[in-house]
């Protein structure tokens, strides 16, 4: 049963990841169902009888295995109280933040619309929910970050500066691509806030600022992606953007990242 986050989730991890806003993690997840139809922009309904009542489970490694391969499941089984009358046709699972109301985090859609009947329990068997991220965008190191707070509760700290750079190779969600290693090439420091990158309420993050590289003292090479990093070398790389049009950094080049020009999406 494969999962799709919501725009405000989205949102959210956009911006303690790239504009240094956190987001408290809950402690708690709330599990229901819904028999409308949910989307990325909020939840569809909820049975209002019948004895409905979302699910309590604690967010720790219990009940959901750390991951290292971008893919989350639940570790537990999960049974809701047994309906007292009929709740229609069930749509798809959601996760919230909130034993009523809050905000929808997440939803895992059915295949088949499931009926609940009087006397029927819903159950969720161990390992039927599954998510992962799609390709591109954040690095694996991210998307395990990611996955393992929201289900799992284990800490994923804010990055107070972001270190930029260009390749000249293709990068991969599990690796950066090449970076020159000559002509005068560094990273440049960046405050991880909101005047680089402001808040965002869907899952697209913008630079706000102009991104200005050193001077080239000698030819690079062709710049393809933009990479972020935790450090001013090696470190742990978060994720990158296709350059379109690429750019040739011949002497004396000084690139610059437009501000508005470098487009996060997460999904």
């Amino acid at each position: 049963m494969p999962g799709s986050l919501t725009d405000y989730l989205e949102a959210r991890l956009l911006n303690h990841l790239f504009g240094g806003s956190p987001y408290d993690f809950p402690t708690v997840l709330y599990f229901g169902y819904m028999v409308g139809t949910p989307g990325e922009s909020g939840p569809g309904a909820e049975p209002n009888i019948g004895s409905y009542a979302r699910v309590a489970i604690p967010n720790t490694t219990e009940n959901f295995d750390i991951t290292n391969n971008q893919i989350k499941t639940n570790k537990t089984e999960m049974v809701f109280p047994e309906a007292t009358s009929n709740h229609g046709l069930v749509q798809a699972l959601g996760v919230w933040d909130s034993p009523i109301a809050g905000n929808l985090l997440a939803y895992f859609p059915f295949n088949s619309p499931i009926n609940i009947s009087a006397s029927d329990a819903m159950r969720v068997p161990a390992g039927a929910m599954l998510f992962q991220f799609a390709p591109g965008g954040l690095s694996n190191y991210v998307k395990n970050g990611f996955l393992n707070n929201l289900f799992g509760g284990v800490p994923f700290n804010l990055i107070s500066i972001l270190y930029v750079g260009y390749s000249t190779t293709a990068p991969t969600d599990a690796v950066p691509g090449a970076e020159p290693s000559d002509g005068g090439y560094s990273r440049v420091s960046i405050a991880n806030s909101p005047q680089m990158f402001p808040n965002s309420s869907v899952g697209v993050k913008s630079n706000a600022l102009d991104i200005t590289f050193p001077e080239a003292t000698d030819t690079q090479g062709t710049a393809t992606n933009i990479q972020f990093f935790d450090s001013l070398s090696g470190g742990n790389y978060l994720g990158r953007y296709s350059l379109a049009p690429v750019q040739a950094i011949n002497q004396y080049t000084i690139p610059v990242l437009p501000a508005n020009s470098v487009n996060i999406t997460l999904d």
